[in-house]
């Protein structure tokens, strides 16, 4: 499935918080960052690979307008605003979709629908053109404790992922990170292709895989998790196949 990288652009964090929560709901969308200075924003635009921009109209230092008209048409835009007065110049602009504030999820997905269909020719429910999966060096947006704390994580940096005390954490280099998701939750979100639940409360890279043995569990390599990480009985069968797989090809 191809995820559309984000950028959210409002001169009020409440805002950017609403929709943060609402495009990680969804599992084809990725927030890349939440902005509140036009300028930034479209530096940002020019030097990354962001497909799809949520756009406040009334801001301060610059009209959404005219960070549309900056824009060129170089990638998907979706207007958000609490007033309906900017048809005909929106119409001119080719933008995606016109969303009046307060947002409701019904109308957040028909917006998402729209995009999706401009980019694909089909509406999202039916596209089988979003073939990327998610790569290492793709990162994801994840809650955390709070009304409004969203952090974004890079999949290259994770360490181990796992329960402690009822409480879901992603272990990456410079410590713990706690959030909101249980952690079949977060399994959804991660790629299978380079992570595995092992255990109802351990999810590994397998890039990270330094060793296996049945009765110790796995050894992490290039962790500060120093213990073995046990594996469920559920879950044993995968993951040795998965061993199995990796070592025929080092032989091959």
């Amino acid at each position: 499935m191809k995820i559309l990288k984000c950028l959210v652009l409002d001169d009020e964090q409440a805002s950017i918080n609403s929709l943060a929560r609402l495009i990680d709901s969804r599992d084809d969308l990725q927030l890349a960052a939440g902005l509140e200075n036009p300028i930034e924003a479209l530096e940002i635009i020019a030097e990354t690979d962001i497909e799809l921009l949520f756009v406040d109209l009334h801001m301060d230092l610059m009209h959404g307008v005219e960070v549309i008209k900056r824009l060129q048409g170089k990638i998907e835009v979706v207007c958000v605003s609490a007033h309906n007065n900017y048809g005909p110049q929106l119409s001119e602009l080719d933008v995606a979709y016109y969303l009046e504030k307060p947002i409701s999820k019904e109308k957040f997905n028909r917006a998402i629908d729209r995009v999706w269909s401009r980019i694909t020719g089909v509406s999202a429910a039916n596209s089988q053109a979003r073939t990327r999966p998610l790569d290492l060096d793709d990162t994801v947006m994840v809650k955390l404790p709070g009304k409004i704390n969203f952090h974004q994580v890079r999949l290259l940096e994770i360490e181990l992922i796992l329960v402690e005390d009822n409480v879901t954490k992603i272990l990456i280099t410079e410590g713990k990170i706690e959030v909101t998701y249980g952690i079949g939750d977060l399994e959804l979100k991660l790629p299978a292709s380079h992570f595995m639940r092992i255990h109802k409360g351990f999810i590994v890279p397998l890039d990270r895989i330094r060793s296996y043995t049945a009765k110790e569990g796995i050894k992490l390599r290039t962790s500060n998790y120093s213990a073995f990480v046990p594996v469920g009985r559920k879950y044993k069968d995968k993951l040795e196949g998965f061993i199995d797989n990796r070592e025929r090809f080092r032989k091959s």
